[in-house]
């Protein structure tokens, strides 16, 4: 794979890479380009998803995989969704929305922007002030 004929976002892991190699934090080990990006993109995908499932407070495999699983159009097949929201640790919830929103909330206040974050994270991939 050369270059020139990445995707943008591609390009930006590629140089990523070559920065890793050149300063010795990677061994590309006889890899090819496309298996070093799709590895780096993997890894920085479950990473978010770890960040979030503690930031929010829910579990991180049931999150993981219903992130995975998720096929664009019911959120909820065979209530994964329920059965995560079902996860929440309404405090650790609360402390990262309230951060986000800056203010105090009502527990149902916290249980409804839970829902919303949690489906924005799962449906668009955003992730609310999460590094």
């Amino acid at each position: 794979m050369i270059l020139g004929t990445l995707s943008e976002e591609d390009h930006i892991w590629a140089n990523r890479i070559l920065y890793d190699i050149s300063t010795g934090e990677l061994n590309p080990e006889g890899k090819g380009l496309s298996d070093l990006i799709a590895s780096y993109k993997t890894r920085h995908d479950n990473d978010i998803i770890r960040k979030f499932a503690h930031a929010i407070g829910v579990d991180e495999e049931k999150l993981r995989i219903l992130k995975n699983d998720y096929d664009g159009v019911n959120i909820n097949r065979n209530g994964r969704f329920d059965d995560l929201k079902s996860t929440l640790q309404i405090e650790v919830t609360r402390v990262y929305i309230e951060s986000i929103d800056g203010k105090n909330l009502k527990d149902y206040e916290v249980r409804m922007r839970a829902d919303t974050l949690l489906r924005k994270f799962i449906e668009e991939n955003i992730a609310v002030n999460i590094k």
